[in-house]
């Protein structure tokens, strides 16, 4: 079973330190991505965001290439959420984190990067480790791909 990619992906020992963790940058990544997308807790909104981030003043990005983040960004708290496809939520956050440091933060004091840094180092970890407990790959891994070998 250890050699099926499938379940190597789905896998996580039941521990109680990535649950927490899990949840912990869910919530962060839910609060940041409902502010740019639904303008809650006092965020921009989504047009708001598109606005700036594809802008000549902003990031210039393209406008699929800002909706396909902002939706990736809801998807990855969700997805963390629930303990689904964790490594690829991870993957994601890590990513996310990355540029966030070297294109928003890059050449700037410590104090601006040490909270994304902090959020990568979590993102790797939980692409290490897995959901741990109450995550559905745990319930995935544990119960159904052993039946299916």
């Amino acid at each position: 079973m250890a050699n099926n990619p499938v379940y190597s992906f789905f896998a996580t020992r039941g521990s109680f330190a990535p649950f927490f963790l899990r949840l912990a940058v869910a919530a962060i990544f839910f609060y940041h991505a409902v502010q740019k997308t639904l303008g809650w807790f006092g965020g921009d909104g989504w047009q708001k965001t598109m606005a700036l981030w594809t802008s000549a003043e902003g990031y210039s990005l393209p406008y699929l290439v800002v909706a396909f983040l902002l939706v990736a960004e809801v998807a990855v708290s969700l997805g963390l959420l629930f303990g689904f496809l964790t490594r690829l939520a991870a993957l994601a956050v890590v990513i996310i984190m990355a540029v966030v440091l070297i294109f928003v933060h890059g050449g700037t004091t410590f104090e601006a990067v040490e909270f994304p840094l902090v959020l990568l180092a979590a993102g790797l970890s939980l692409l290490i480790t897995g959901g741990g407990y109450f995550s559905l790959d745990r319930a995935i891994s544990v119960n159904l791909l052993p039946q299916v070998g």
